[in-house]
């Protein structure tokens, strides 16, 4: 290959690399949007009172109303839970959130109707101990 191919080849990749990052920072995600996304609430602002009364480490059970995929890759009607299930884990780091688990104490419950809470205690022998962010999260014990 001579200089002048090469050069050329050069030339083209660097204009698809350029291209690429263009896309990426002005329309793929404008810099226009990244104050609202700043503003956006963290998943931990809102197990930022529950996490208080939780173990520092350690397992702890977690109940939902909602089905969770607990499977890689597959996804029919359980993104909510899915996605709810995640964001505790990541906000309740480094303590371990066994999903199903009621076994252990405390046992944390994250619904999306508050009216099922009790229920959803009841079936698995838990009273409710205290409830956050407007009943969506509670905290269960024997």
């Amino acid at each position: 290959m001579n200089r002048r191919t090469l050069s050329w080849a050069t030339a083209v990749l660097a204009a698809t690399g350029a291209a690429r990052e263009a896309w990426f920072h002005l329309v793929s995600e404008p810099i226009m949007q990244l104050a609202s996304a700043a503003r956006e609430r963290l998943p931990e602002a809102g197990y930022a009172q529950v996490r208080l009364l939780l173990p520092r480490t350690g397992r702890v059970g977690y109940l939902t109303d909602l089905p969770v995929s607990t499977v890689p890759g597959h996804r029919e009607g359980d993104e909510l839970g899915t996605w709810l299930y995640s964001q505790t884990v990541y906000a309740l780091a480094p303590l371990v959130v066994v999903y199903g688990d009621a076994g252990t104490d405390p046992v944390l419950a994250c619904v999306v109707d508050p009216g099922r809470l009790d229920d959803l205690a009841h079936r698995h022998g838990l009273r409710v101990e205290r409830r956050f962010e407007g009943g969506r999260v509670a905290l269960l014990r024997r």
